[in-house]
């Protein structure tokens, strides 16, 4: 029974084999016109979200918690990239005075720089005082001058020849005859008082600069000369 039915299947394909061979061979007929477009099929069901999906596969968690639940960890670090080629250096660029040019400027770059210069401004008002500085340090006391000549030394420069004792005899003048009375002269202006001398040196210093060796007491008890001799009575 069995057997049969497999003949008979051959049969039935190698039947069908030699009609497709026959319909295969046979010539090609026209196309036919093209038939209407067919009637636009209705919306499908919108599809679930993948969180709705997740919770019917057993998540409990809500939105939020589920969409945290997808950002995983921070994975480490990636090893540096190798450098990039060096890029070719850019064309220059136009300079002001070109790029001027370019728009309709006529005159010689020194014209051009020149034009750049404005006008003088209106001189501003002045400043407010600034704040005093402070007080500058001291300077250093400075080197002490040569002793100055005394007058006696001037004399003797200027043409006088004796001793100092001569010279201060010479200083005391002779009595002057008696002047007639004047008038009484308005009182002047009080004048304004000069500056301090330097202090002149004393006698002794001027005696020991003259040869003199001794203490000042010596110096003093040399100036007492001798006792006179008493004189004669009177008529």
């Amino acid at each position: 029974m069995k057997r049969n039915f497999l003949k008979a299947m051959a049969l039935v394909l190698s039947m069908l084999l030699m009609l497709s061979m026959f319909v295969a061979c046979g010539t090609q007929g026209e196309q036919g016109p093209k038939g209407e477009p067919g009637i636009n099929g209705t919306d499908g069901a919108d599809g679930k979200s993948a969180y709705e999906l997740a919770v019917e596969n057993g998540y409990t968690g809500t939105v939020e918690e589920w969409l945290a639940s997808l950002v995983g960890e921070v994975g480490a670090a990636g090893q540096n990239g190798r450098d990039g080629a060096n890029g070719k250096d850019g064309t220059n660029g136009k300079s002001a005075y070109e790029l001027a040019v370019e728009k309709g400027y006529t005159g010689t770059l020194d014209q051009w720089l020149a034009s750049l210069v404005g006008q003088k401004g209106a001189t501003g008002a002045s400043g407010s005082n600034g704040k005093d500085g402070k007080d500058g340090a001291d300077g250093k006391d400075g080197v002490n001058g040569q002793n100055g000549k005394s007058a006696y030394e001037l004399a003797c420069e200027n043409g006088f020849e004796g001793t100092l004792a001569q010279w201060l005899d010479s200083l005391v003048g002779k009595d002057g005859l008696n002047g007639a009375n004047g008038t009484n002269g308005q009182n002047g202006a009080d004048g304004k008082d000069g500056k301090d001398g330097a202090d002149g040196k004393s006698a002794y210093e001027l005696a020991c600069e003259n040869g003199f060796e001794g203490s000042l007491t010596e110096w003093l008890a040399s100036l007492v000369g001798a006792a006179g001799k008493d004189g004669t009575n009177g008529t």
